[in-house]
């Protein structure tokens, strides 16, 4: 658990989430999520080495970062209970583009549909285009993410967290996320519920 809680923290660090919290902050939210009956965790090792993880839970689940995208779907008329949640995922440099992330979603998708969930969703932590501790070359994520299937929606969900600035000083900010979702399929083939 302790690695896994690394790899997040460093990965939040990074634009443009640009979260400065700690491995001792991170660890009591991991065990919420061990500790909660569908509650996923997905880590990939090749060659005994760790390459990737994900993680995801039931969106009306009572973890902490699940309340307010919890209201804002009621406010949109969406039922929280259909939606499942992926909350943290992160895959080394070293094995990126060679498909993991694709496999990790199968796997905890085929779980997600045998429960019974027809939703799956995430947040992304929106940064304008002009930001200025947008590195040089970054590359926006969202036709990843239409790649898999997401859909970017115009719910906004606002968060308040240690935010890392300019100066290299940390300051409570609040930090807009914009909510992804996609209809869950029945098998890996894609065929798509009745």
């Amino acid at each position: 658990m302790d690695l896994v809680a690394t790899i997040i923290t460093n990965h939040f660090k990074a634009f443009p989430d640009l979260w400065s919290g700690t491995v001792e902050e991170q660890l009591p939210y991991l065990k919420k999520f061990a500790s909660h009956p569908q509650g996923l965790l997905t880590i990939v090792q090749i060659d005994d080495t760790f390459a990737g993880m994900l993680t995801s839970i039931p969106l009306s689940s009572n973890v902490y970062v699940m309340g307010a995208a919890h209201a804002q779907l009621l406010s949109h008329n969406l039922d929280p209970t259909k939606y499942f949640y992926y909350a943290e995922g992160a895959i080394l440099p070293q094995f990126r583009r060679n498909g993991l992330l694709k496999e990790m979603f199968a796997a905890q998708e085929e779980l997600m549909c045998a429960w019974g969930f027809e939703y799956v969703s995430f947040l992304s932590t929106f940064r304008p285009p002009n930001h200025p501790l947008r590195p040089a070359g970054y590359e926006d994520k969202d036709p990843m993410w239409s790649y898999f299937g997401f859909k970017k929606t115009d719910i906004k969900v606002r968060y308040h967290w240690p935010t890392i600035q300019l100066d290299e000083t940390i300051k409570e900010d609040e930090n807009e996320s914009i909510f992804w979702h996609k209809e869950l399929f029945t098998d890996s083939l894609g065929t798509e519920r009745s």
